[in-house]
C-alpha cells in the first residue's frame, strides 16, 4: 500500500494560573512513493502566559519534508525547517497592542549548503469606540520565501464599523 496516513500526538497542561504549555508531534505512515530517504514528520512545543493585561507567547516547531529515494544527492534538498515564534500583547479596555516575531530557518541535507533564515516582525494597535475600530499594523519581512536580501515592509490602516 502506497497510501498516506498521519498520526498526531498532543499534550497540553495548565500547571499554574495563567500559564499554558503544550507539545505536539505528527508522523506520517506511508509516503505515497515506494522508496524514500526521509519520511515527513513535524513537531512543536509552546508556552503562553497571561497576567493582568499582558500576555506572552513562545513556540518552536520543526518540520522534516519527504525526501524521495536518491534525493540526498541533490544539494538543494531540505533536511528540516526550524521555526521560532514569540509575542507579547497588551489589552486594556478598548485598546489592544501587540508585537510578534517569527524566525523560520530552512536547513539543507548537505552541510556545505548554508541555511537561510526568513524573519518577520509585526506590531499592531487597535482601538475600539462603540461599534467602530481603528487599527494600524506594520510588518517587516526579511528573506521572503527564503531568498536572501528579499525584504518587504507593509503598513495597514483600517477602520471598521458595525451597524
Amino acid at each position: 500500500d502506497m497510501g498516506r496516513s498521519a498520526t498526531e500526538y498532543q499534550v497540553k497542561a495548565a500547571p499554574i494560573d495563567g500559564l499554558t504549555i503544550g507539545a505536539s508531534y505528527m508522523e506520517f505512515d506511508g509516503s505515497g512513493i515506494a522508496k524514500n530517504n526521509q519520511l515527513p514528520e513535524s513537531g512543536a512545543y509552546y508556552a503562553t502566559y497571561a497576567v493582568g493585561p499582558f500576555s506572552l507567547g513562545y513556540s518552536q516547531a520543526y518540520k522534516a519534508p519527504l525526501v524521495a529515494d536518491g534525493g540526498l544527492t541533490s544539494a538543494t534538498v531540505v533536511d528540516y525547517y526550524d521555526q521560532v515564534n514569540y509575542s507579547v500583547a497588551y489589552v486594556s479596555g478598548d485598546l489592544t497592542l501587540s508585537y510578534e516575531v517569527e524566525k523560520d530557518e530552512k536547513n539543507f541535507q548537505r552541510a556545505s549548503v548554508a541555511s537561510v533564515e526568513q524573519e518577520s516582525k509585526a506590531i499592531q494597535a487597535a482601538y475600539t469606540m462603540g461599534g467602530m475600530t481603528i487599527a494600524v499594523s506594520h510588518g517587516q519581512y526579511d528573506n521572503v520565501a527564503y531568498t536572501a536580501g528579499d525584504s518587504v515592509d507593509t503598513m495597514l490602516f483600517a477602520v471598521t464599523m458595525a451597524f
